[in-house]
């Protein structure tokens, strides 16, 4: 009973690290726009198919016209403007 009752709070640690990791996606496209702000930099990401702004970055090595992968969480921090403002990056890749 005692291994039973040890399992559980591992069990439920596993089971939300696999739902936080199935809202992540991603978008490959050129940015276009980029705003160095005070505490963080903002960026906007141009595919064929959508645009998105990403803000609160922490990345100083960006540069308008960079091919970029941006992976980042789809269901948190989405703010419903045109075009899309997402504040929940997880990573950025510069091709």
């Amino acid at each position: 009973m005692k291994k039973l009752l040890s399992f559980i709070p591992f069990a439920i640690i596993l089971i939300g690290c696999a739902s936080n990791e199935q809202s992540l996606t991603s978008i490959t496209g050129t940015i276009t726009e980029l705003t160095e702000e005070e505490q963080s930099t903002r960026i906007l990401v141009e595919s064929e198919e959508e645009r998105i702004i990403f803000v609160g970055l922490d990345e100083e090595n960006l540069q308008i016209h960079d091919r970029v992968t941006v992976t980042y969480d789809s269901e948190d921090g989405i703010n419903d403007s045109d075009p899309q403002q997402i504040d929940s990056v997880e990573d950025i890749e510069v091709h």
